[in-house]
């Protein structure tokens, strides 16, 4: 049996119809008993590599966003299983 106890959902609007996932955290869900989020706020980490090629910045509400990103890990490190509490999500949502 599936059971999900936290799905923090945080969306902007970029444009009319466009909606972004700004962050998206699970907990007790499969290998994740504590919390995990994944964040596409960009850091300043590493900001001379990708800034041009995978940041960009909403004037509206002064944030900096990854286009993309991607989760690494070990094997059985619960990867695709983010990837299905995601879809979880979506069916949720939809």
């Amino acid at each position: 049996m599936l059971f999900i106890r936290y799905i923090k959902l945080n969306y902007i609007n970029l444009r009319v119809n466009n909606v972004m996932l700004l962050e998206f955290s699970v907990k007790n869900f499969g290998p994740f008993k504590d919390k995990v989020t994944l964040s596409m706020v960009a850091s300043n980490y590493d900001k001379k590599s990708f800034e041009e090629s995978n940041v960009f910045e909403t004037q509206k509400f002064n944030l900096r966003l990854l286009k993309s990103a991607a989760i690494i890990g070990a094997n059985a490190s619960g990867k695709s299983r983010i990837v299905e509490a995601m879809a979880i999500m979506k069916f949720i949502v939809n």
